[in-house]
């Protein structure tokens, strides 16, 4: 189109309606004029209508001002930007309808056109009904006519509103962001491989002491202040990162600050590649792990120092239980002649004693026997932390069944076990002192009629398993629960029931020997029942050390 159409066009004045609803605006003068001269150049008009269906349908809009910035002529699509009908828009200004704010901006840009005679580009937020944000880029262009003079103003207005609200979405998010890194004291960076530059956000130059600053910085820069101790083959030399395999970088060094401390950062990026695999740039970030790294020293330490005072203790144990088997086997020799002169006496002197005399002779023996239990199990006691236990498949009927010949618990004694076990290691020994001590507290402290103990299973977490020794008996308090695996530790007298107080305490030093460990359930009334926790497979002797 040239300026002596765009003139006929300012000569026909607004646009009007007719009767049957079609506009009467230049574009359709346009059109009946070329309608009726295709008979004379039918191929000039066809193209003439053609033009104008392609400038009223484009994807744009179109505007046309004169001097004073009045609309003289609209596209379609450009009343649909506006959202009014284009009968309404020729005589009005652009200005009218884009919002308050934007106002001085369309005006100063359309004016900058004309006085100039050059092209103009401004965004503008349009002032529409609806409540959605429309902006338009608008491109003004000069119209000069025949004279060479600027007569009037094209205009052209290109929706941008998606592009603008992905930026403001997009904004949004850096926003954040920015936010989060600086709530987490993170620091945000971007390596540019083929420049050799990076880019740093504030968070990052606080991690290294240093005043935050706009700019790149040289990619070498934030190596220098690595500790010379933490510096690897990939974290000063970005060369060598073609090597690496794996894209993803998880790293942990000091740094030394531009205040002379020295820091632990933790580095966490990803390395990005070009089509041919060469790498392009690294992104990640940096945040300070300082008091994490002093606790782990501060435990570390801590452990040495435990580990230091569990070896110390375990050769005092070892020492006391060499001791304490030293002592109750030379006890025996003595203890055994006592044993042997107080039966000599009885035999002798049983007929001719009475009174006290009886009741003193008869205690000897009682003490004796006594002394001679008290030694028996200490020596039990010693040797379990003497003696290394042996692996073997468990059979605990059969076990079972070995201590009830022992024991000869008598007719009011009822002994039951599970016949169905699963597979598991023990040491066959152990085993025996464990259940054999459970079994005959189970029937010593009992007087129910009958005393029942049952022998049972259950399975335990971390592929475990549980032995169940459960009676009817006299039961504990709870209280005692911990009490009483402690050795000597007695909750009745021997006049109630005899016995030396270092059951339990042999039964938790076995279960601990054999990697488990031992607890109770109990009611004073209402029975007991233990729970000896055993590994499926006994660990080794290091292990059950440890």
């Amino acid at each position: 189109m040239t300026i002596d159409k765009s003139n006929d066009r300012m000569k026909a004045g607004p646009a009007s309606e007719t009767r049957d609803g079609a506009s009467n605006s230049p574009g359709n003068d346009i059109r009946q004029g070329t309608r009726a001269q295709r008979e004379k150049k039918p191929d000039l008009a066809i193209s003439r209508d053609h033009c104008l269906d392609l400038y009223d349908f484009a994807q744009v809009g179109y505007l046309t001002m004169d001097r004073k910035l009045t609309i003289i002529e609209s596209n379609r699509t450009a009343a649909n930007m506006l959202a009014v009908p284009r009968s309404q828009i020729v005589g009005t200004r652009l200005s009218d309808f884009v919002l308050p704010a934007h106002r001085n901006t369309c005006e100063r840009c359309l004016r900058e056109t004309l006085n100039s005679g050059r092209q103009q580009n401004c965004e503008l937020q349009l002032d529409r009904n609806d409540a959605e944000t429309f902006v338009v880029r608008l491109q003004a262009d000069p119209a000069v006519d025949i004279a060479d003079e600027t007569a009037a103003c094209r205009s052209i207005l290109v929706d941008v509103s998606d592009r603008v609200r992905i930026h403001e979405q997009l904004k949004q998010v850096c926003e954040q962001l920015e936010m989060a890194s600086r709530a987490a004291d993170l620091g945000v960076w971007n390596y540019d491989l083929v420049n050799q530059t990076s880019q740093w956000n504030e968070q990052l130059y606080r991690l290294l002491g240093l005043e935050p600053r706009d700019g790149s910085e040289d990619g070498q820069r934030f190596f220098e202040f690595i500790h010379p101790d933490d510096r690897s083959e990939y974290m000063v030399n970005p060369g060598t990162i073609r090597k690496r395999k794996d894209d993803d970088i998880k790293e942990e060094f000091r740094v030394i600050r531009a205040d002379g401390k020295i820091r632990w950062l933790a580095a966490r990026g990803r390395i990005y590649r070009d089509e041919s695999g060469r790498p392009v740039r690294i992104r990640g970030i940096n945040y300070d792990i300082t008091d994490r790294k002093q606790s782990e020293e501060t435990i570390r330490l801590a452990q040495i120092e435990l580990a230091s005072q569990l070896s110390a203790s375990e050769r005092v144990n070892e020492e006391l239980s060499q001791y304490a088997y030293a002592v109750s086997h030379d006890l025996k020799a003595p203890l055994r002649a006592i044993r042997n002169y107080a039966d000599f006496l009885h035999e002798d002197l049983a007929e001719t004693l009475t009174g006290e005399q009886k009741r003193y002779l008869d205690g000897l023996k009682t003490a004796v026997d006594q002394g001679d239990r008290l030694i028996n199990d200490l020596l039990r006691f010693s040797r379990i932390g003497s003696e290394s236990p042996e692996a073997e498949p468990a059979d605990v009927p059969a076990v079972v069944e070995e201590i009830q010949s022992g024991l000869d618990p008598g007719p009011d004694v009822e002994i039951t076990v599970q016949p169905r076990w699963p597979k598991f290691t023990v040491d066959h020994a152990l085993l025996r002192l464990i259940l054999q001590n459970l079994i005959t507290n189970a029937v010593k402290f009992n007087k129910s009629d009958p005393k029942r103990v049952e022998i049972d299973w259950q399975a335990a977490a971390n592929d475990r398993i549980e032995l169940l020794v459960r009676d009817n008996g006299i039961g504990i308090d709870p209280q005692y629960g911990s009490q009483i695996f402690r050795i000597f530790q007695r909750l009745h007298t021997d006049r109630d029931y005899e016995g030396t107080g270092i059951g339990l305490a042999i039964v938790q030093k076995a279960a601990q020997k054999l990697g488990g460990s031992v607890r109770m359930e109990s009611e004073p009334e209402k029975g007991s029942i233990f729970f000896v926790q055993l590994p499926r497979d006994m660990p080794d002797r290091s292990e059950t050390s440890a």
